[in-house]
């Protein structure tokens, strides 16, 4: 068993809306997680705006889960040929990183 977006994005429909030329253009979508790999072909242009909420010092995504959501919600496609872009290849995507490298997070202990 494995995931591939390629049949994901057909099981939700979202083949049907983009032929009706929904894409998601001038939609912002937020994505809290590990990060962004802003290197990455499929996120090339994709990411609006980025910020490190984690205390890590740095956006970056090392652990890579958050590139995956950021490609699954808006990724072009091109490193697939389109055959895997993301639900909503026209949106703009913005990245708060709330997981730290190790794709965990430090909750604080409020006093009893």
């Amino acid at each position: 068993m494995s995931a591939a977006l390629d049949r994901s994005t057909a099981q939700i429909g979202a083949p049907d809306v983009w032929s009706a030329l929904y894409r998601g253009n001038g939609v912002d979508v937020a994505v809290l997680d590990t990060g962004a790999d802003r290197s990455h072909p499929d996120l090339a242009g994709r990411v609006a705006g980025a910020e490190d909420f984690s205390g890590s010092g740095s956006n970056r995504d090392k652990f890579g889960h958050g590139t995956h959501v950021e490609s699954v919600v808006g990724g072009s496609g091109v490193c697939s040929g389109s055959t895997r872009r993301g639900v909503a290849p026209g949106a703009r995507l913005l990245v708060g990183k709330v997981l730290g490298d190790d794709g965990f997070a430090v909750v604080p202990r409020t006093p009893p």
